[in-house]
């Protein structure tokens, strides 16, 4: 995968659509090139989101990159929220939006969005927009649910504490897990293709697409660091019966003081009910606790009731909910 950020045209208007008869609420400031910003003027605003996403889901963002790029609502000399867009052949692809909590937060998040949807459709190439709302407000998340019912799923970050799962009654009896080493890249991209590939819509970027960019998805969380910190010695995979495939994988990193996060859980279609799944979660539950993490999460669709049964049987409770957005152009119409 090979991102091509250009920059996005600004059109007029700053909110979403009127829902309901209301009209969107009135904002001062202007909206702003991202990287045209002192980043200097964003540490505030960067500080109050890592607190935000700390001190709720118990999540950690990396620095923001100084060629991100996106677009940011400023008033006067304070920025009041950001959001990075990068475009990935006819992918708009949302990264971060974060509105500060000392302004018009709702107003801020849907100027952003609108904007960001617009100038994204407005580039001849764009065919779709894709985008996680991790931190959006409740006013925001209601109005993006109304604005777009049939184009929003829900993910569900779920969160356990490890003296909460239960322990296998034989842990003899797991199949030959084995630690992860980048060489199984090439096997576990194949496999996500092989979860993912026929699930439209199921995970953005995955929808019809070659091993190459599954190993992109893959390599952003054991060689870039992009989903936390990678734990090595907390991943495992299953090989198939031939051997020279997988049948299931999971992968671990830390987000920082005594937190875990499963960044990705895959069993091939035909090696499911056979128990992979839990022996891999328990596998790496161990793996984090042995290197100090009290409670790990991670990230589901709540649509996916088989894996919500498989983690609410370990223990996993909702620690927060946000959503999917997938736009096409008649969509973006309303925003």
């Amino acid at each position: 995968m090979d991102p091509k950020p250009q920059h996005l045209p600004q059109p007029p208007g700053h909110s979403l659509s009127r829902v309901g008869g209301q009209e969107p609420p009135a904002l001062a400031g202007t909206l702003q090139d991202l990287r045209a910003l002192d980043r200097a003027s964003l540490a505030p605003l960067l500080a109050e989101e890592a607190a935000c996403l700390w001190e709720g889901p118990h999540w950690q963002l990396r620095s923001l990159d100084e060629e991100a790029r996106g677009i940011a609502w400023v008033d006067g000399d304070r920025a009041l929220g950001y959001l990075t867009l990068l475009l990935d052949g006819g992918t708009a692809l949302a990264g971060r939006l974060f509105a500060s909590r000392r302004g018009p937060a709702q107003a801020v998040e849907e100027a952003l969005l609108g904007a960001a949807i617009r100038g994204a459709f407005g580039l001849p190439q764009v065919e779709q927009f894709c985008g996680e709302l991790f931190l959006l407000t409740g006013g925001s998340l209601a109005r993006v649910r109304q604005l777009w019912p049939g184009q929003v799923r829900d993910r569900c970050l779920l969160e356990v504490s490890w003296g909460q799962v239960p322990r296998p009654r034989d842990p003899e009896a797991r199949p030959g897990l084995e630690p992860w080493v980048q060489g199984f890249l090439p096997a576990a991209a194949d496999l996500l293709v092989d979860v993912y590939g026929n699930r439209p819509g199921f995970w953005p970027g995955l929808q019809g697409v070659e091993p190459a960019r599954a190993s992109r998805l893959l390599e952003d969380i054991t060689l870039r660091s992009e989903v936390g910190s990678f734990e090595a010695g907390a991943s495992f995979v299953l090989r198939d019966d031939s051997g020279q495939g997988l049948a299931a994988f999971v992968l671990a990193t830390r987000m920082g003081a005594g937190v875990g996060h499963l960044a990705q859980v895959a069993v091939a279609s035909g090696s499911r009910r056979r128990g992979l799944g839990r022996a891999l979660v328990v596998r790496a539950l161990e793996g984090l606790q042995a290197r100090g993490c009290t409670t790990t999460h991670l990230a589901v669709h709540e649509g996916n009731d088989p894996a919500l049964a498989l983690y609410r049987g370990l223990g996993f409770q909702l620690r927060h909910r946000f959503l999917e957005l997938r736009l096409g152009p008649s969509e973006a119409a309303l925003a």
